[in-house]
């Protein structure tokens, strides 16, 4: 009866302030994703976190998801909730990330505050490009079939009106040895879906990238995939329909 109590609270409402390690509930254990291929050769996670959300599509669960991702990093699998929807508003560094799978079952978006975004969001080297958040580390899985929203109508209309409007990266991997990302849609990025950048040996599955306008103010610039001093990258059975409005299926692609 504790355990069912346990379960319905972290599907219909915050969990708790802080994040914790449920391991100890086995009913938790079920919520997991099932581990994709490309994420088969890493250790067994031993710790699973579940990452409280305000769920009201406003507020910023930047604190929360930070909570979850330290307290299950080096070892642990790490779930956004598939009925919940995630609020990022602060930049986010995940560099440091270890041994830890992100399971991404619900949605996540990012605030549409440009004018915020462009004096906070990380900046790059290459290109002169910029991202809401960095994920970097060694042996990091992120999967789980949900979506990541880029709010990315809100910033063509503003590089529409404003051409040096400097918009986002939606996914950027920054800094990772050894790793996947598979089984996510990318939806609405501002700018590239993807950057790559000085990693190595990660794998790519199963994207589902879609950036399309509903307006005369058309989606820019919104490449699949781009890398910057990287090895060993694979990019496999994925879709994009993007800013030059074809879609194309990608069987096979290996950066060097």
């Amino acid at each position: 009866m504790v355990l069912s109590s346990l379960l319905l609270l972290s599907i219909a409402a915050p969990l708790c302030t802080l994040a914790q390690d449920v391991s100890q509930y086995p009913v938790f254990a079920n919520l997991r994703s099932s581990r994709p291929v490309t994420a088969q050769s890493s250790p067994t996670r031993n710790k699973t976190c579940l990452v409280n959300s305000h769920n009201d599509l406003v507020s910023d669960d930047s604190k929360y998801i930070l909570e979850a991702i330290e307290e299950c990093n080096n070892g642990g699998h790490v779930i956004f909730l598939e009925k919940s929807s995630y609020v990022i508003g602060t930049p986010l560094n995940l560099t440091y990330l270890s041994a830890v799978d992100l399971d991404i079952q619900g949605s996540v978006s990012f605030t549409n505050d440009t004018e915020y975004w462009q004096k906070n969001s990380f900046r790059l080297v290459f290109q002169n490009a910029t991202s809401y958040f960095l994920l970097g580390g060694k042996d990091v899985n992120v999967y789980g079939g949900g979506t990541i929203h880029g709010n990315g109508q809100t910033w063509w209309n503003a590089f529409a009106a404003k051409k040096s409007t400097n918009r986002p990266i939606l996914f950027a991997t920054v800094g990772l040895e050894g790793g996947s990302i598979s089984d996510l849609s990318l939806t609405a990025s501002p700018f590239w879906h993807n950057i790559i950048a000085n990693s190595s040996d990660v794998v790519y599955t199963d994207m589902r990238l879609y950036s399309v306008s509903n307006n005369q103010n058309f989606e820019k610039n919104t490449d699949g995939w781009d890398t910057y001093r990287s090895t060993g990258i694979i990019i496999q059975n994925s879709t994009i329909t993007n800013g030059d409005g074809r879609s194309m299926l990608l069987n096979f692609m290996r950066h060097d």
